[in-house]
């Protein structure tokens, strides 16, 4: 991240796996990089259809 440009870019991050919590990594890197238009990530381990279409389009 530290080579590319966000500003006026959404950002969403998701993860895979439980290991850290999506949540932290969220609020990390938008301190780092403010610039970008940060949205709501989410912890896809057995996640739902349901729970990730509406992820999807929030």
């Amino acid at each position: 991240m530290e080579s590319a440009n966000f500003k006026g870019k959404t950002v969403i991050p998701f993860a895979t796996s439980g290991g850290s919590s999506v949540t932290k990594a969220y609020n990390d890197l938008k301190g780092r990089y403010p610039e970008a238009n940060w949205k709501a990530g989410l912890l896809m381990n057995n996640v739902t259809d349901s729970e990730l279409d509406k992820w999807i389009h929030q």
